[in-house]
């Protein structure tokens, strides 16, 4: 079904567009757009908290390199440029890689011809790299960094062209005594054998348990360079690569590369020229020192327009290749054997493309004007067809389209667009704009239902668009669940969907206009239900390694001691039957502490607030403490991990039992905090040394004037002894009875009284 797109929202950014396929959507939801002052990267950041109808992302800049070639190639321009003929003067002139540091000129401020995701995995398993190529010929590779005041910014932690021109440096002609011709060629020579002017990714791959990529990067005059890309940690400052080798295709000035899998450590690379030119490159043994480039196919030999963009994919048994080029798409189908079965041409009209995006047998296609199109593919007998339907896009008259992106469900659209009009910059700022539109013809919540992959990871713009829905239409985000739904037989997965839309139902409440009916659990006790599989699942998981004869860390049994009486509260307080959950519930935790019940643990750790030893998931007193979302272990320091979404806190050593950094809740890889070696070095502590008091209530300072307070009208609350000292008594009384609790009865009936306060 062809879509049916609604506008959702949109937001402004400065600057000014200048190119196509200028936004481009990461694995790990980020969007980079291509702006005339920088570069903005914006991350899907949903808030189940957000009251207000708009996109909850956080959008980051990035300031693009200066760095030039000119700069670097050991020849100065300037030291000879008087002395050249007036051609040789207006030639290096118009290339501004020859010239962008020519005195007396105005400076040359940089652009980024593209920018380019690699998969992701590459940074501490998870995250991103982002390259990026400048006008300047400086193809920069970015990491993206959270500090401990969780901020977000991005680094240049390896420069390609650097690299390259390390390796070319050893060919360079000693030129001090050249003519001065001969020195402005040697000159060019040098330019041109390093400057990167396209760039791909590979796919990430695995070498004794380490990822790695490798970047493609096609240069003047047909070359093609190979550098792998070794994987980084996020406190890394610089990067590590690897020559993997160079080839001589039979092109001209490379415009763009692409690369597609065929197999683990090989691929087919795609390389198109300024000239039209197309040829691929079969390549392999990237996981060795040396790779293999050979097997150059040849598929469009006559020059007409330069080729923009190229994309593989495959049909059936068949593999398309579409070349880009102005408004018009060129398609090859090969077949297995590697042969062209057949070739079309299709014009979009409508200027030339900005963006192109293909899945499931339909490319769609955005053009210069703004005219959106689907174009629906099929291959009989080797001949491709082309079936082509305008989708209706609502854009403002008088702007123009950079490109587009689809999130991973391909409910949301965005369109990035500028005003195409003239303007005087001197009046006011330049911006441009980002609009996001939703597909009608899906439901978030059906997907969200539907969902039987297990994880919530690319489901986000589902909950997204649900919450901006909602709260446009004034409507509750469960209308269509069975409000008789038995939450005991749920999986966990369907606990978590459950458990968010509940949390949406709670911040879309102040917008519904009238309340008829509330048919879901209220979050906190769909909370409870999630961190009671969640924490039984962890528990079985320990007793199974104890059993199999494996010792476990004192960070792991203090930890299954503090979820144990976890537990054990959740049945004195009757979280179970307010949940009104059945003996799915009641066996799996009766199992889980009927086995912890017969082991020993270590002495409990204190808490650092007050010296008390730790009991359950917060401090006896009781007051609030950070514990881990995984383990309820206390971080008594700076958290490592924590999930940008719902905020939850991990200890560090909750990750060496498990391989997975994601979110227990969200199911998304939990951001790591990069603390400065100065900042850990002032807040490490010793944490049996740093308990000063045992103090288990807030304490007045002595000398405050409480009548003049009273006189400025602030109420002074004024808390006995005696009262402090019955409230500690009860949590005493009631922890004292989870630690004697024992369950032994795993009947139907099986229940426990509330405890009254």
């Amino acid at each position: 079904m062809a879509p049916v797109f609604k506008q959702l929202d949109f937001f402004k950014l400065s600057g000014r567009g200048y190119t196509n396929f200028a936004c481009t959507l990461s694995d790990d939801d980020r969007v980079v757009i291509l702006s005339e002052i920088g570069l903005y990267v914006v991350a899907i950041k949903p808030n189940l908290d957000n009251s207000f109808t708009e996109l909850s992302c956080q959008k980051t800049f990035i300031p693009i390199s200066k760095y030039s070639i000119c700069d670097n190639v050991e020849l100065d321009l300037n030291t000879f440029v008087h002395e050249l003929p007036r051609e040789s003067i207006y030639e290096s002139i118009a290339r501004i890689e020859l010239s962008s540091n020519m005195n007396g000129t105005a400076l040359v401020e940089p652009l980024a011809l593209t920018a380019i995701w690699s998969n992701s995995g590459m940074v501490e398993g998870t995250d991103c790299l982002l390259g990026v190529l400048t006008q300047l010929y400086s193809l920069d590779i970015y990491m993206r960094y959270v500090n401990e005041s969780e901020m977000t910014e991005y680094r240049i932690v390896l420069n390609i062209t650097e690299e390259i021109l390390k390796r070319k440096k050893s060919d360079f002609i000693y030129s001090n005594r050249f003519p001065v011709i001969q020195k402005y060629i040697e000159f060019k020579n040098r330019v041109d054998s390093v400057a990167p002017v396209a760039f791909c990714w590979s796919h990430t791959y695995n070498v004794d348990n380490h990822a790695n990529t490798v970047i493609f990067a096609g240069h003047l005059h047909g070359f093609i360079s190979i550098w792998k890309v070794f994987c980084s940690h996020t406190n890394s400052k610089e990067l590590e690569c690897a020559f993997l080798g160079e080839y001589k295709t039979t092109l001209g000035d490379i415009s763009c590369v692409h690369w597609y899998k065929t197999q683990e450590f090989g691929g087919a690379l795609c390389v198109g020229d300024i000239d039209g030119r197309i040829v691929i490159l079969q390549i392999i043994d990237l996981d060795k020192s040396q790779c293999v480039c050979d097997n150059e196919v040849q598929f469009c030999q006559d020059k007409d327009h330069m080729v923009d963009k190229l994309t593989l994919f495959n049909i059936n048994e068949y593999t398309v290749l579409v070349a880009v080029k102005q408004c018009y798409l060129f398609f090859y189908v090969i077949n297995g054997s590697g042969s062209v079965t057949d070739f079309s041409v299709h014009s979009v009209e409508n200027l030339y493309i900005t963006g192109i995006s293909y899945y499931d047998k339909k490319l769609q296609v955005l053009t210069f004007t703004g005219s959106f199109k689907e174009l629906t593919l099929s291959i009989h007998y080797g001949k491709i067809s082309i079936e082509e339907k305008v989708i209706p896009l609502k854009i403002e008259p008088g702007f123009r389209t950079h490109g587009f992106i689809v999130t991973k469900q391909r409910i949301l659209t965005g369109i990035f667009l500028s005003p195409y009009k003239l303007t005087n910059s001197i009046k006011g700022k330049q911006f441009v704009y980002f609009n996001l539109f939703y597909d009608s013809n899906i439901n978030p919540l059906q997907k969200l239902m539907d969902n039987e992959s297990g994880t919530l990871a690319k489901h986000w713009d589902c909950i997204e668009t649900l919450r901006l829905l909602c709260l446009k239409e004034q409507r509750f985000p469960w209308l269509g669940i069975d409000p008789l739904m038995d939450y005991d037989s749920l999986s966990l997965h369907k606990l978590k969907v459950m458990r968010i839309i509940a949390k949406l139902s709670e911040t879309v409440f102040v917008a519904v206009k009238e309340v008829r009916n509330y048919d879901i659990k209220p979050f906190i006790l769909l909370q409870y239900l999630v961190d009671i599989k969640l924490i039984v699942e962890r528990l079985v998981y320990l007793f199974d390694l104890m059993y199999s004869g494996k010792k476990l860390s004192p960070f792991q049994l203090t930890s299954m001691e503090l979820q144990v009486f976890f537990l054990k509260e959740i049945v004195v307080s009757g979280i179970l039957l307010r949940a009104e959950v059945g003996k799915h519930f009641i066996e799996e935790i009766t199992k889980v502490l009927q086995v912890a019940n017969e082991l020993t643990f270590p002495d409990m750790i204190r808490c650092r607030l007050c010296g008390e030893k730790l009991i359950g998931a917060t401090c006896l007193p009781p007051h609030s403490d950070a514990r881990c979302c995984l383990t309820m272990h206390p971080i008594f320091l700076m958290p490592t991990y924590k999930c940008y979404i719902c905020g939850s806190l991990a200890h560090h050593e909750a990750f060496l039992e498990r391989k997975d950094t994601s979110c227990p809740y969200c199911d998304i890889p939990m951001q790591k905090i990069s603390i400065e070696p100065s900042i850990k070095n002032a807040i490490k502590l010793d944490s049996d040394k740093d308990v000063k008091s045992p103090c288990f209530t807030d304490c007045l300072t002595d000398g405050v004037d409480y009548e003049e307070l009273e006189d400025n009208d602030i109420e002074v609350l004024f808390v006995s002894d005696d009262e402090v000292e019955e409230e500690g008594e009860a949590l005493i009384d009631v922890y004292s009875r989870i630690s004697k609790l024992n369950l032994d009865d795993t009947s139907d009936n099986w229940h426990v009284e509330p405890v009254s306060n």
